[in-house]
């Protein structure tokens, strides 16, 4: 069975026949219950849905070979001309094609009775796993930077920073300006976030966290766990801690990057603003941004559940992260006070992608924000 994969509005990519079967078609994953865990569990008949469109053809594809069959059989009778040997000839054509008509169309009825399981095709149960978009580390957490020929390995977590090696030569004695000319590339291992190690499972006071927070992966041991106090339990603002670290952990986020948006930031304020836009909540999203992330999530609804407010929050972090322009280091839009991705998002988050992008590097956010969160982001990994 060859699949390839159509792109849908879905999550889940309904596949596409490389041999296409007429009839063949392939319906979405529908939510069926939930896991132990509460998650939703969605029910997948892609198996179940090709084998029986596979069965219906084949099925007919037999039907038409049947008939042919019957059809020799019987021109070899009427071309026989009383010869013995022909007409047991035709028989045996005929005798064949129908034989093989009547297994093809009794092979259900021949499977049920031997047990009705094998014709019930039941769904595949399968829990959705949840997109965790990652982010560029900070330079202080590069480490071991080298020139390398063959480009830097991302699927192991080294990253590519080209201003690291500009003051070094390779092991070939080349200078920067030379590798850079040529296919090598500047590759950094990244340090792990302080109380993050890779493990084989997470301990007691430890919670599972995304892959960019342990930095590179050296084998071994492939779950990255991080202790709790990850929120930065500094004793600023810490009547939203709990929440911080309750959905931070639920959507996947940086707890500590949170806080600093939202203390460093947006100073611990959850006051309306005023103007037409009325930004509210620990988040201060304003109404238009609460609309496209949120849901259009109200203020009082922002002030009467914490936990709705700092979920609006990540939402526009996440959507604002997909943008290149809000956190690649390299980007020509990076702020001229910015040294890491967390400081370039907190520009995006308080000034917005789109004017961020026209008046690129003298955007920093309101009294300097940019650079307040990223002072409170590097206190909480110390």
């Amino acid at each position: 069975m060859h699949f390839i994969h159509a792109p849908t509005a879905a999550w889940a990519e309904v596949p596409r026949l490389q041999v296409p079967i007429p009839n063949v078609q392939f319906s979405e994953p529908q939510p069926c219950g939930t896991d132990n865990q509460g998650r939703t569990v969605y029910c997948n008949k892609w198996l179940s849905e090709y084998i029986s469109g596979a069965y219906k053809y084949m099925v007919g594809a037999l039907g038409i070979m049947a008939t042919i069959m019957m059809m020799i059989g019987g021109a070899i009778w009427l071309t026989a001309g009383g010869d013995a040997g022909k007409v047991t000839t035709a028989k045996s054509y005929i005798t064949g094609g129908i034989t093989g008509m009547v297994i093809g169309l009794s092979t259900y009825l021949i499977l049920f009775q031997i047990n009705p399981d094998l014709v019930k095709l039941p769904a595949i149960r399968i829990v959705k796993v949840e997109k965790r978009d990652l982010l560029a580390p900070s330079s202080d957490r590069l480490q071991n930077c080298n020139w390398s020929p063959g480009g830097c390995n991302v699927d192991q977590g080294f990253v590519s920073s080209p201003g690291k090696c500009s003051q070094e030569t390779n092991s070939d004695n080349n200078t920067a300006a030379e590798v850079i000319t040529g296919s090598s590339e500047c590759c950094c291992s990244v340090k792990p976030q302080s109380g993050c190690s890779w493990a084989n499972d997470c301990s007691s006071g430890q919670e599972r966290a995304s892959y960019d927070r342990c930095g590179t992966y050296w084998g071994g041991p492939n779950q990255c766990c991080c202790g709790t106090s990850q929120t930065c339990n500094d004793g600023k603002c810490n009547q939203i801690d709990s929440a911080i670290a309750s959905v931070s952990n639920s959507s996947g986020y940086d707890a500590a990057l949170v806080k600093s948006i939202l203390v460093g930031g947006e100073g611990c304020s959850a006051a309306n603003g005023s103007g037409s836009q009325e930004s509210c909540g620990y988040s201060q999203v304003t109404r238009d941004t609460r609309a496209a992330y949120c849901g259009g999530i109200s203020c009082t609804e922002m002030r009467n559940n914490p936990a709705a407010d700092i979920q609006c929050g990540i939402n526009v972090l996440k959507a604002y992260q997909k943008l290149e322009q809000c956190w690649n280091v390299n980007s020509p839009h990076k702020p001229a006070q910015c040294s890491d991705s967390q400081c370039m998002l907190a520009s995006c988050y308080n000034a917005g992608p789109y004017y961020y992008v026209k008046h690129g590097r003298n955007i920093c956010g309101t009294d300097n924000y940019c650079m307040r969160v990223q002072d409170y982001y590097n206190s909480c990994q110390k």
